[in-house]
Formats: C-alpha cells, sequence, structure tokens
C-alpha cells in the first residue's frame, strides 16, 4: 500500500504513511486517551504565507489526552451480519459513557457508534454515531463499484518529480526563512 501527497504549486509527489487506526484506551492511572497509530515513518509540514509553523511527524504513537478524572464505561457488543449497498458486513455497536462530573457534566454522557466492516472490501462501509453532545453522525459508502479502476488513477503524474522526505522538508524550511528573513 503506497499513498502520494501531490504539491501542485512544486508539482512534487511524496510518499506518506498511512493512518492504521484511531483506538481509545486508558491508562493505568484510569485517564483516557485517545491515540493514532502510523505504519510508517514520515516528516511532514505546513508554512504559513508569513512563513511560520512547520511539524516533524515520526513513526510511532501519539496520544491525545480527553479527559481527566474515572475514564469512561466502554461496552462493545458484536450485531451479526448485514448487507449494506450490496456487500456483506459485520456489525459492532461501541457505548461509551462518561460519569457525571468528568467534563462538567451533571449526568452521564451516552454515546452509541455502530460499525460496519466489510471483510471482502477490507473496508469500513458503514459508521453511525449518536451522542447528546453532537447528534447524530452517519457515514455510508454508496455507488459501490467493483469495477477494475484505471491505473493511471494511482500513479504520480509524469511531470511531477519524486522526491524524498527529507528534500521537501528542507525546501519547506528554506522557503519559510526565507519569508521570515523577508519580514525583518
Amino acid at each position: 500500500e503506497v499513498s502520494y501527497l501531490l504539491d501542485p504549486q512544486m508539482r512534487t509527489a511524496q510518499k506518506v504513511p498511512l493512518v492504521k487506526d484511531k483506538f481509545f484506551a486508558t491508562d493505568k492511572a484510569g485517564r483516557g486517551t485517545q491515540a493514532f497509530m502510523i505504519r510508517r515513518g514520515v516528516a511532514a509540514g505546513s508554512i504559513s504565507a508569513e512563513g511560520k509553523g512547520a511539524m516533524a511527524v515520526a513513526e510511532g504513537t501519539f496520544e491525545l489526552p480527553i479527559a481527566k478524572g474515572a475514564a469512561p464505561d466502554v461496552k462493545s457488543e458484536p450485531l451479526g451480519k448485514q448487507t449494506i449497498e450490496g456487500v456483506a458486513a459485520e456489525g459492532t455497536r461501541s457505548t461509551v459513557t462518561i460519569p457525571a462530573g468528568v467534563i462538567g457534566n451533571e449526568l452521564p454522557i451516552q454515546s452509541v457508534s455502530e460499525r460496519w466492516y466489510s471483510p471482502e472490501l477490507q473496508t469500513i462501509v458503514m459508521t453511525k454515531r449518536s451522542d447528546p453532545r453532537f447528534g447524530e453522525t452517519v457515514y455510508r459508502l454508496t455507488n459501490i463499484q467493483r469495477t477494475e479502476q484505471p491505473s493511471s488513477l494511482f500513479e504520480v503524474p509524469a511531470d511531477y518529480t519524486m522526491r524524498d522526505d527529507m528534500t521537501i522538508i528542507n525546501e519547506k524550511m528554506n522557503r519559510a526563512r526565507k519569508l521570515a528573513d523577508e519580514g525583518k
């Protein structure tokens, strides 16, 4: 599996990591975190017109704390199999209950998520999330086409130059320094 980040302004292409999964976990103290796993390392960044801002990301797990205090109660249950848009999928329902007082809430908050995964397509075909704070969100693949797609859709355009991660970062950092120096 290979993904590319295309920069139309510089006419360059760069291989980028794929985000493997986002998951919820608790540490030994019972604090909740969300973590994102990245399969391969990459350095990336963005620079504003003023030349400010750059970021490097390395391979690993990155955690974002979501709440202090008692950990949410997480329960999962299988929903069996269902056909969605002509594709067989296996469902799971997860219910997260945030105890009263954890995030300033007077009563417990219950968020319910359904995830329908197709083993054949190896992707999620539908998710539903109901949360009193954010309402209901539905993600659903529609008009699923199983025909072979033209390979040109998955190739770097011929007029693009392949650059390695460090070359792109160095170029962006040099542009940022130049813009910063011009602003002095």
